[in-house]
């Protein structure tokens, strides 16, 4: 728990509330657009909102080595057989695609939210007036 309190800075709070509000305003405008002008909209723009999202997470598990943890391997799990160095390197570059993949998740988490909110409300608007 110590380490994930030392990842979390102010820069990384304020960059995902950001990126949360983008995507919740553009998911509304998609249901504004869709209520307002035709019904198609809706459909079509939700859809693709979700398939988008489903496209992230692929994208993330697969430049996070198709594992859903995001801290490193420990140089103890991999081969003996390896030199130092050869280990070194591995590390090393799984540390990158891990910190690239990292970056997905300030889009991908809010666009989650988003649909899980809006179908929390579709769902349960009894519940969702009583909390908010």
């Amino acid at each position: 728990m110590k380490h994930i309190k030392e990842n979390i800075t102010p820069k990384k709070v304020i960059s995902f509330i950001i990126s949360f509000i983008i995507m919740f305003l553009i998911y509304k405008v998609i249901l504004y657009l869709g209520y307002k002008l035709d019904v198609m909209i809706y459909y079509v723009g939700i859809t693709a909102y979700i398939f988008l999202t489903a496209i992230l997470f692929c994208i993330f598990y697969a430049k996070n080595g198709f594992v859903l943890r995001l801290s490193a391997t420990p140089p103890e799990e991999l081969p003996d057989d390896m030199s130092p160095v050869q280990k070194t390197e591995i590390l090393n570059s799984e540390r990158k695609k891990k910190a690239s993949a990292a970056k997905i998740l300030y889009v991908l988490i809010p666009m989650a939210i988003t649909i899980i909110i809006n179908y929390a409300e579709l769902y349960f608007p009894i519940l969702i007036e009583y909390i908010f």
